[in-house]
């Protein structure tokens, strides 16, 4: 899938006594009022053209600057500080806020570093976590056999190129392999098309990894996020997807998504900006750098204006393309070295 690669493999998850347990719409450019493209019902794409301040880069990098620091009011992170030791050194706060909690009986803790985020599908759509730890490994299972999700995203790798931890090894690598998480909770690699299914017992999981993707950088590709994304939709319970913190490269996939389901679902796309602070409503810190929030918008508008050139006609107009191609080149200058 262009040049990282997200592999994915089935798990089952067997335990013991199994327990159960307004968008922001925008005036439409007049340029853009035209019944026909409402028919190909994408309007609701083009309003985003409306809030990039003309596609320039440099007002995007602005915009998102000054909304760095920003928490919604009120924060609370009580159990955050509580729970020192089940927190990534050096990582960024979980608010109290849509905080998971697990009820589980056999949970070391009911605290675990990780918030539901909605779409305009699902107010669950998401559960946005760290990486686990050695110590968080068997409550990162039991959260998920709680919530009865089927779909992890990890994209992160287990070590950076730095030698550094960013994600304790809480799966097994092989297949047919089997991990014992617990004295209760095993956890078996298998092949995608083996079915060993008995609901009382077993929860089948489909585990996606995207490698080499560094933590604080984006990205050379853009469909590989859109690619990914299609894989996962179809899941009707909580998606769980992580990074090292749950914060940047995991809001990206997130405010993409967001960002699709608003087209799809033709509710109203929002202001960037106002995205970010409702993600962060939800899941503290989400979109953490510049370059991210860049890339959002990158991959957006290649997928609505590059690869469905047919349904955009009225945005290939010179004035309207020559605005495009220069955001795509001043978007290169920032990813330099990277």
């Amino acid at each position: 899938m262009e040049q990282h690669e997200v592999w994915n493999n089935l798990m089952e998850m067997k335990k013991e006594d199994r327990n159960k347990q307004t968008l922001f719409p925008l005036r439409l450019p007049a340029e853009i009022q035209d019944e026909t493209l409402k028919k190909l019902g994408v309007v609701e794409t083009l309003k985003l053209l409306k809030v990039t301040k003309s596609l320039r880069c440099w007002a995007l990098r602005n915009a998102k600057m000054q909304l760095s620091d920003w928490i919604p009011d009120g924060t609370s992170t009580r159990a955050y500080m509580a729970n020192a030791s089940r927190n990534r050194p050096g990582g960024q706060t979980c608010g109290d806020a849509h905080r998971v909690v697990i009820t589980h009986k056999d949970a070391q803790s009911e605290y675990i570093h990780a918030n539901y985020v909605a779409t305009p599908s699902s107010e669950r759509r998401f559960i946005c976590t760290q990486g686990p730890l050695d110590e968080t490994i068997a409550d990162f299972w039991l959260m998920m056999l709680q919530e009865e999700s089927d779909t992890i995203v990890m994209l992160c790798d287990f070590v950076d190129n730095e030698g550094y931890t960013k994600c304790a090894q809480y799966f097994p690598r092989n297949e047919n392999q089997t991990m014992r998480i617990t004295e209760k909770l095993e956890i078996t690699n298998v092949e995608a098309h083996h079915q060993i299914v008995d609901e009382m017992s077993w929860l089948k999981i489909r585990h996606f990894m995207w490698e080499g993707w560094r933590e604080g950088e984006v990205p050379s590709c853009l469909r590989t996020p859109i690619k990914l994304l299609a894989q996962i939709r179809g899941s009707q319970k909580p998606i769980v997807m992580h990074c090292g913190g749950g914060t940047g490269r995991t809001s990206i996939l997130v405010a993409i998504e967001y960002l699709l389901e608003c087209s799809n679902l033709k509710t109203g796309i929002p202001p960037m900006c106002h995205l970010m602070k409702e993600l962060r409503s939800y899941r503290l810190w989400s979109i953490l750098f510049d370059l991210q929030y860049l890339y959002i918008h990158r991959v957006i508008f290649d997928h609505f204006l590059d690869r469905q050139k047919a349904k955009f006609q009225v945005f290939h107009q010179e004035k309207n393309r020559a605005k495009y191609e220069k955001f795509v080149k001043d978007y290169k200058g920032p990813l330099q070295g990277f």
